[in-house]
């Protein structure tokens, strides 16, 4: 046995020769079964790639043809998968560009309408409803004749990331004759009044909003004159940017006042709470040919909601709300040209609004221009609300405008103040924020203006830089000043103009004889450099730089800062 290899193979179950056998029938039974499917397979094939008619699509599903690109038709409308995820009843198509396209059709996808027009007849739309717009400029207004519900409203969107303009203007086809560097034009229909606060004469010369100016200040490049004419007509005298020609330049005129609101029977915003129930998405507004004092967009009623909106380069007011319980969120309302966002609202919210370089049209500051004025306006929420360069208050509350909060506001570059509380505007709260650069106009550039109004509270707000007193508490004829309470704020290079009745804290005191004093109570505060003045006397000499002062030198931590039953004067 030694020197004998042992054998790993395991012996097989069958015999050797009954295995090749076996293997040998298994074989040619593989063979004759490939023969028969590559025939069958080429049977199929062949009259397809004779011309023969192929299956339908679905059959094929979802997988793209690799010879070719996918049939778009077939892939799901992004805009149709969006407004489905919320729409609660029928939904009705608008697309200006879409060959099909009527306002006679029924508002399908198919065959959308071509404006949003067909809103205006009463009963079309329902409470749950939606109008969605495709991209493209719009040149009619929304003015649905039906209302929504708060909690079922009928909503106005743009598809996403379409850009949808609703727009004021039309095109201007009249002659022009030179004159000089300027060009006159023929006689045209007059729309309202014309010159004065309430114009409303709205003129575009390619991308430039033209400027009127008073009859007797010479043109410049960009403005305009406005001329009325006997039988309620109107001529323009223009000189237009680079004093381009009018009759090449591609000239616009403003047609529309409100771009969404009302019926056309009703111009004022409502304050009726069974109107409203709306919501407004992604929606652009532009070149309203509006008066001042009214918004060419106006949220009326109750529970209208505007998300993603913007109202620029109106002729007036960008948005008004009036009624009760509005939301505004993550909207602009910019280069209006009188107030960006204003109005009379209770229980409403502004939540990520910016309101910049509006007043275009240059009204008085001290009447209604800049940011925005609200009046009669109740517990209201202004969240993150951002204010820059407006030629006027950068945010006001005027006439009973009570029990408001103003949280984390930024607001700079105004004219006048940039906030501002005024003639019974009593218990509003400013918590946080920033005001700063007031500029000066007449008689103030204060970075917070009280007057006429009182219980107010100031917490953790920075107020510097600004041309005038950092806080004015202002004595006013009307109604006498009422209590201010400031806390952990901080005010910083203030009085920037110079001027030497300014401070960083400024508080005018006139207390009549045997009357109760007016409390002001600072705690915690930063004031640099330590400037606070209480002047009395002022209800005598308003605005005057030599009225008799009591000088203080403020350090921080001083409670209760009292004037009470003193009035030596």
């Amino acid at each position: 046995m030694r020197g004998r290899l042992r054998s790993t193979k395991r012996p097989s179950p069958v015999p050797a020769d009954g295995a090749r056998s076996f293997a040998a029938v298994l074989g040619l039974v593989f063979a004759l079964g490939l023969v028969f499917a590559l025939g069958l397979v080429f049977a199929l094939v062949r009259p397809a790639r004779a011309g023969a008619e192929p299956r339908g699509a679905t059959e094929l599903g979802a997988v793209p043809d690799p010879r070719g690109a996918t049939d778009l038709r077939a892939m799901p409308d992004p805009c149709a998968v969006w407004v489905a995820t919320w729409a609660g009843g029928r939904v009705f198509w608008i697309d200006g560009d879409a060959s099909g396209a009527t306002d006679r059709g029924p508002g399908t996808a198919e065959v959308p309408w071509r404006t949003p027009d067909p809103v205006r007849e009463k009963g079309r739309l329902a409470p749950g409803d939606a109008v969605v717009f495709r991209a493209g400029t719009y040149r009619a207004a929304i003015r649905p004749a039906d209302a929504g519900l708060p909690d079922r409203p009928i909503t106005f969107a743009a598809c996403p990331d379409a850009i949808v303009t609703i727009s004021g203007v039309d095109p201007l086809v009249t002659p022009w004759v030179r004159s000089g560097n300027a060009w006159t034009s023929a006689g045209m229909a007059a729309r309202g009044s014309v010159g004065g606060d309430h114009d409303r004469h709205l003129v575009v010369a390619g991308e430039a909003v033209l400027r009127t100016l008073a009859a007797d200040v010479p043109l410049e490049p960009g403005t305009m004159h406005v001329e009325g004419l006997p039988g309620d007509l109107l001529r323009l005298t223009v000189r237009l940017p680079g004093d381009a020609d009018p009759n090449e330049a591609g000239m616009f005129i403003g047609r529309r006042g409100t771009l969404f609101g009302p019926p056309e029977a009703s111009r004022a915003c409502p304050s009726d709470p069974s109107a409203g129930g709306y919501r407004l998405v992604g929606l652009r507004f532009t070149l309203a040919a509006n008066p001042a004092q009214h918004g060419a967009v106006c949220l009326g009623g109750t529970g209208v909601t505007a998300e993603d909106i913007e109202v620029t380069w109106t002729n007036g007011q960008g948005i008004e709300m009036v009624g009760r319980r509005h939301v505004l969120r993550r909207s602009a309302a910019n280069d209006n040209g009188q107030a960006g966002v204003g109005g009379q609202c209770e229980d409403c919210l502004l939540e990520d609004v910016q309101s910049n370089r509006n007043n275009w049209r240059g009204h008085s500051r001290f009447w209604e221009a800049g940011g925005g004025k609200w009046t009669d306006t109740r517990r209201t929420v202004f969240r993150r609300y951002s204010a820059e360069d407006n030629d006027g208050v950068g945010l006001w509350f005027d006439v009973d405008a009570t029990d408001n909060l103003i949280e984390d506001a930024r607001i700079a570059g105004s004219e006048v103040a940039a906030l501002m509380f005024e003639l019974r505007s009593d218990r509003n709260r400013v918590v946080g924020g920033r005001f700063a650069g007031t500029r000066y106009r007449s008689w103030s550039g204060s970075g917070i203006l009280q007057q006429a109004a009182g219980s107010t509270t100031i917490d953790g707000a920075l107020i510097e830089e600004n041309e005038g007193s950092g806080l004015w508490v202002r004595t006013d004829g009307r109604v006498a000043t009422g209590t201010v309470t400031v806390r952990g704020s901080t005010f910083i290079r203030n009085a920037a103009a110079g001027r030497d009745h300014d401070f960083d804290v400024r508080l005018d005191v006139d207390v009549p004889r045997g009357a109760e004093g007016t409390r002001f109570d600072f705690e915690d505060n930063l004031v640099r450099p330590r400037r606070v003045q209480v002047a009395f006397g002022m209800a005598r000499d308003r605005e005057s730089a030599t009225h008799p002062t009591r000088p203080i030198d403020y350090w921080g931590r001083d409670s209760a800062l009292q004037v009470q039953r003193a009035n030596p004067y």
